[in-house]
């Protein structure tokens, strides 16, 4: 099984990406465009999800087999990956999926997925992981032999390093879901055809309760004492912008911890590892650019001292 990382960060990439990834391409728009296999293999799937590269990456797609798996990458993460089913060369395929790029070459080195996931892991997080040294992630390529063995030497297998990362903030949804959402915006191309949908959206959920599910999924364990210790030593200060807590309900003040070596990674839940930040420091620490994190620490007065 080989392991590849595909970049999506470019603006076309993107909307390449939400046309045929997030909300996934009809099996009758490629019909016309599939051999005989690909029909066999993608017949019985009501929406197909899809990506392309052009003829540079022609290499790296050849050795792409079924059953590989495939990293998404955008803004300094790795965001998705999804199982190889099927792939086939086709400039007439690609373009029944997206335009051409910049210069009318076509994403003419198809290949589709399932088992689609989400997950959240920072660039710098899977460097470390990997071996790699990524400033950013340039091109389709395949996880080279050596780094791939350095993340196995860590996890039993390179799912348990990706279960590591689930994205267990909110309920992903099921493959059932995923089809009837892209119903749902096929053919959707401006927010005015957007906010009418919204409207229809309103309209059927409004007096309708949510359902369950039960999800299982791998967290690490951490030691509640080291968390709730180093937010008292900071007095519930962010020690990124010098935000103080806000109070609670219950009167008691309200902060986050984060640890600054991935605890996924160190193991080590130890109090050296752990800061007091405020949540919107926190999620600029994950998710915010190098940029936006220096801007929040601009935002921290000369004379915050924390307290001992």
């Amino acid at each position: 099984m080989r392991y590849f990382l595909a970049p999506r960060s470019g603006e076309r990439a993107y909307e390449n990406h939400l046309s045929t990834i997030k909300h996934g391409v009809p099996f009758e728009r490629i019909n016309p465009h599939l051999t005989e296999e690909g029909r066999k293999i993608l017949s019985g799937r009501e929406v197909i999800y899809a990506w392309g590269n052009r003829s540079a990456k022609r290499a790296s797609w050849e050795r792409m087999q079924k059953g590989d798996l495939i990293l998404f990458y955008a803004n300094k993460q790795f965001v998705m990956s999804g199982k190889v089913i099927y792939k086939q060369h086709s400039p007439d395929l690609a373009l029944a999926m997206w335009p051409p790029d910049d210069k009318g070459h076509p994403w003419e080195y198809t290949f589709f997925l399932g088992e689609l996931k989400s997950f959240e892991i920072p660039l710098n997080t899977f460097n470390k992981v990997s071996g790699y040294n990524f400033q950013a992630l340039q091109g389709f390529q395949e996880i080279a032999q050596p780094y791939l063995e350095r993340i196995l030497s860590k996890y039993p297998n390179f799912e348990d390093f990706l279960d590591e990362f689930a994205d267990t903030g909110e309920e992903q949804p099921t493959e059932t879901e995923r089809v009837d959402v892209s119903k749902k915006f096929a053919g959707v191309e401006d927010y005015g055809d957007l906010s009418i949908r919204l409207k229809e959206l309103e309209e059927e959920l409004r007096d309708k309760p949510v359902g369950k599910r039960r999800r299982s999924f791998m967290a690490v364990e951490r030691d509640e004492r080291v968390v709730q210790l180093v937010k008292k030593q900071a007095n519930y200060q962010c020690e990124i912008c010098g935000v103080p807590g806000f109070e609670k309900r219950d009167g008691s003040k309200y902060a986050e911890a984060h640890h600054v070596e991935q605890l996924a990674i160190s193991r080590i839940d130890a109090p050296s590892n752990v800061i007091c930040v405020c949540p919107t420091c926190h999620k600029v620490i994950e998710h915010g650019s190098d940029k936006a994190l220096e801007e929040r620490k601009k935002l921290k007065p000369e004379s915050s001292v924390l307290s001992e």
